[in-house]
């Protein structure tokens, strides 16, 4: 076998082992709610308006399920529907701090959780139009976001920030899309591994009988 069909021979190798090792998973959203500027949360409203309505500010949070997913995470998107928007504006994602399950629970006077869902690290942000109704939004997240879905498994959640006069996800509930959207490279297997750590050997050798 010459060196060149060989070196060939091992590049398919190389891509016979890797090819398969990307994932992709989409989670739907748990739950989702937002709190006012006073603190307040009913969590059997799944509503997720942020912005201005009626004298308040609303921030809004989403909350996933993360158990299920299995290698690294390389990308994720939140997709969720715009619903009503009534003014322009940027929607930015935040670490949220507090614990999942105090989120959810909600009540009144909780400001110390409507500040947790503006502040913090930023995981991704997107330009919502005015009349941008009921469309589907991709936001990004950030390489913040992503050392957060690696660092940990189980719930996991987002909080939102609408920096605008008006609001946006005005009218939405929980039958809207709100979804994660996660792609993963998994290792190896150590089988893979082992055939590719062979294969270079041979390339090696080969190359080094053809300067001979």
């Amino acid at each position: 076998m010459t060196y060149w069909i060989m070196k060939n021979k091992i590049i398919a190798l190389v891509l016979a082992c890797f090819s398969t090792l990307a994932n992709a998973i989409t989670l739907e959203a748990l739950d989702s709610g937002w709190y006012t500027n006073s603190g307040e949360h009913n969590p059997e409203n799944q509503n997720y308006i942020a912005g201005q309505y009626n004298g308040n500010t609303y921030r809004n949070f989403f909350v996933f399920d993360t158990s299920s997913i299995v290698g690294q995470v390389t990308s994720a998107t939140l997709r969720i529907n715009t619903a009503y928007v009534s003014g322009s504006g940027t929607y930015s994602l935040y670490d949220v701090a507090t614990p999942v399950s105090t989120l959810q629970t909600g009540g009144l006077g909780l400001t110390d959780i409507f500040t947790d869902l503006g502040s913090g690290f930023n995981y991704g942000s997107i330009g919502i139009q005015s009349g941008q109704n009921y469309q589907f939004i991709n936001i990004a997240l950030t390489s913040d976001a992503l050392a957060a879905l690696n660092a940990g498994s189980g719930l996991f959640a987002l909080g939102g920030n609408y920096n605008s006069s008006a609001f946006a996800y005005g009218s939405s509930q929980d039958t809207l899309t709100r979804q994660l959207i996660i792609e993963t490279a998994e290792v190896p297997e150590p089988v893979s591994l082992g055939l590719l750590g062979l294969g270079l050997l041979g390339l090696a050798a080969a190359r080094r009988r053809k300067q001979a």
